[in-house]
């Protein structure tokens, strides 16, 4: 590991890597080799073919978490998330704006209906 710290002290030193902070400074960089090294191609396997048994069962399905899975297929296929998957608040904000949306239209819907209701009222009181 010395190697790693050289280069890594190099690259701080001349800025290609930010200074970390004394809480993260205990970490130590591990490599990691053989079939240890694949372990991230190995999840992605898994996961998929855990989600393919899953998917016969739709109640189990649903007690899934899925943005941490998102995360953990994302994070298995080597793919930076940022930015890709919704935060909970904004999920919360745009299922609030589709339950709007729904309402104005059902009162749109109800209005227009009242109308022909209305409409056929008077032709009856008429006729």
């Amino acid at each position: 590991m010395p190697l790693v710290s050289c280069i890594f002290n190099q690259m701080q030193s001349n800025g290609s890597l930010p200074t970390i902070s004394e809480q993260f400074a205990t970490i130590e960089p591990t490599v990691i080799t053989g079939v240890d090294a694949l372990g991230r191609g190995h999840d992605f396997a898994n996961l998929s073919q855990a989600l393919q048994v899953l998917a016969q069962f739709p109640d189990i399905m649903q007690m899934i978490n899925q943005q941490n899975l998102a995360m953990r297929i994302f994070t298995s296929a080597q793919i930076d998330a940022t930015g890709l998957v919704k935060s909970p608040e904004q999920v919360a904000q745009e299922q609030q704006a589709m339950m709007e949306q729904y309402a104005a239209q059902q009162g749109v819907d109800a209005q227009a209906q009242m109308a022909v209701d209305n409409n056929k009222a008077q032709q009856e009181q008429g006729v």
